[in-house]
């Protein structure tokens, strides 16, 4: 019988003879073995990475150790040290496959982020969050958890260089000089207390002509969680597949989208990937081949921090894309211009003369330290989850009391978002994370939340509005006067905005028909067509219904207005 040893210094050795031991591979081990949710077995090897000459870690299929071919094959695509002599290949695969009934046992999560699948619920680990190499929070003492590594999944997800201390001294004090930039280090902490804390998965648009530092605020945002440099930012140059697969990669932490002018889709698509990616799932068209390709459990809760030369809804308005309400409280748009001479900066540290000066270092900097302060944050707030969770909902709760806005209103609903990011951005800073002064990132957030609030009306202020522009609108349609049943239309009459419609001498009888379309056309945004429309109907001045002695060939249906009410109200003559 062969008998190995290992040692880190030096390898795995087989002995030959008695007191006689050969060095067949440099450090290398099965460190743990154990199921993922769907019950596939797996193992976990550790050995010595050629590259740096340190000790990493991969999760690979108990399948795989079937093959001597696959093992070896595995271990050099990974920077295995070195690759063993032909005739050391063998036993260094027969090791590896016997040593795994010593391993200890673990529970091989599919994808990053919280801990939930059956096998979770069933063992009663609740606050787990697993990153490619540990697991954070509580867990049975004899069971470890680790992230299996799959084709669909994206390397980068959560690396880490430096320490915690090179980021903070050279990413994390220039942050106090850019709300911009505040904001989107708030979004990625924030990315892991979302779930917890119940908060809905939401986009930040920042939008602005090229060279205004758009990127940096994605950089630093991004080196929160894992390597940022230009060339590891996600495009919007994505399809809808692509976007589902990057979002269940990149759930319960923050994910960029760069440049939304590459988007290669017509706007209408742009709006319906907005509502798939922050709805937090993805569709499944056969269960079969979800299953194939690792689909099956496709739910996310994400952050996103967008970014491009133009606003989303410019992009929508350009393409004739009715504005759906529920875009506005899911995406948030800002200007980068923060400053004319200082562009996304309000100011500048000493030392610098100008902000491409700042922006060429952070670019930099968030190259080289990177991944560390997302770790920290993960260690301090699973210490005492239920405590951090109610200390981000008390603050949250103070924002609302200052803000004076109602939780339950379409204000409410943004204002949501900011009251949990400066309620993190406090806790980065308790944590001793985020190098910032308290009352200034607070003045940051809740100027950003005050931009993005005034650029949406209150339902009163949009019937306002909207009764100017239907009154408007009346004014200037071409109108058709019908008194016999069955009137046909020609093409011309049909593209009209409304038809005056008398079936008999009644007063009350009298309305102006007007196409559901044509009528919602006349407003900015479909949700205020339908505030519109609940007003008319509550005022009793709009029905909805057919009109079935007109005809339309496709019958289409109509908002019948009241003609006397609409004269009593203003709207008609």
């Amino acid at each position: 019988m062969v008998e190995y040893v290992t040692d880190k210094e030096d390898g795995l050795q087989v002995e030959d003879a008695p007191n006689n031991l050969r060095t067949i591979a440099p450090y290398i081990e099965i460190t743990l073995y154990g199921l993922n949710a769907a019950g596939q077995s797996f193992y976990e090897i550790s050995f010595r990475r050629k590259m740096d000459d340190q000790i990493v870690q991969r999760v690979v299929p108990a399948s795989l150790l079937l093959s001597d071919r696959e093992i070896i094959g595995f271990l050099v695509n990974n920077g295995f040290a070195n690759i063993p002599l032909k005739e050391d290949e063998k036993d260094l695969c027969n090791y590896l496959r016997e040593s795994g009934n010593n391993a200890p046992k673990g529970l091989f999560a599919s994808k990053l982020g919280w801990l939930e699948d059956k096998f979770a619920t069933e063992q009663k680990l609740p606050f787990v969050y697993v990153t490619p190499d540990k697991q954070y929070g509580e867990s049975k003492s004899d069971l470890q958890i680790r992230f299996v590594q799959s084709d669909e999944q994206y390397n980068q997800s959560m690396e880490v260089n430096g320490s915690l201390a090179d980021w903070k001294n050279n990413v994390g004090k220039y942050i106090k000089y850019s709300p911009l930039m505040t904001l989107g280090v708030c979004m990625a902490f924030g990315a892991i207390a979302m779930k917890p804390c119940g908060i809905e998965s939401y986009i930040v648009h920042i939008f602005g002509t090229t060279s205004k530092g758009k990127s940096n605020i994605e950089l630093v945002a991004q080196s929160i969680f894992r390597k940022a440099t230009k060339n590891t930012l996600p495009s919007w140059d994505i399809t809808p597949i692509g976007l589902m697969d990057k979002c269940r990669a990149f759930a319960d932490s923050i994910f960029i989208l760069d440049e939304v002018t590459k988007f290669p889709d017509v706007p209408s698509k742009l709006q319906q990937m907005i509502y798939r990616a922050t709805n937090g799932s993805g569709k499944i068209t056969s269960f079969a081949y979800a299953k194939s390709v690792n689909r099956v459990d496709l739910n996310w809760i994400i952050s996103i921090l967008s970014s491009g030369e133009k606003s989303i809804s410019q992009i929508l308005e350009e393409g004739n894309v009715k504005l759906l309400a529920g875009r506005e409280v899911r995406c948030f748009e800002l200007s980068a211009i923060r400053n004319p001479k200082y562009f996304t900066f309000t100011s500048l540290p000493k030392g610098f003369k100008n902000s491409a000066q700042l922006a060429k270092l952070l670019e930099n900097n968030t190259g080289k330290y990177y991944g560390t302060p997302a770790r920290e944050f993960l260690q301090k707030f699973l210490k005492k989850p239920e405590k951090r969770i109610a200390l981000i909902k008390n603050k949250m709760q103070k924002f609302y009391e200052k803000q004076g806005i109602d939780e339950g209103s379409i204000k409410g609903r943004i204002a949501n978002r900011f009251a949990f990011l400066e309620a993190i951005g406090l806790l980065a800073i308790k944590f001793k994370i985020l190098p910032m002064d308290k009352k200034l990132l607070k003045e940051h957030i809740r100027l950003l939340c005050a931009e993005v609030l005034a650029q949406h009306k209150t339902d009163e202020e949009l019937c306002q509005e909207g009764i100017r522009m239907l009154k408007k609108a009346l004014k200037k349609a071409t109108l058709v006067k019908v008194k016999q049943k069955g009137k046909t239309f020609s093409d011309d009459e049909k593209m009209a905005f409304g038809y005056l419609i008398m079936r008999d001498k009644e007063p009350n009888r009298h309305f102006l028909a007007v196409r559901k379309g044509s009528f919602d056309a006349i407003f900015e945004s479909q949700h205020q067509a339908d505030v519109i429309t609940r007003h008319l109907k509550k005022i009793g001045l709009l029905t909805h219904r057919q009109v079935d002695f007109v005809d339309f060939n496709n019958r289409p249906q109509f908002h019948c207005l009241n003609l006397d009410k609409l004269r009593k109200e203003g709207l008609y003559k």
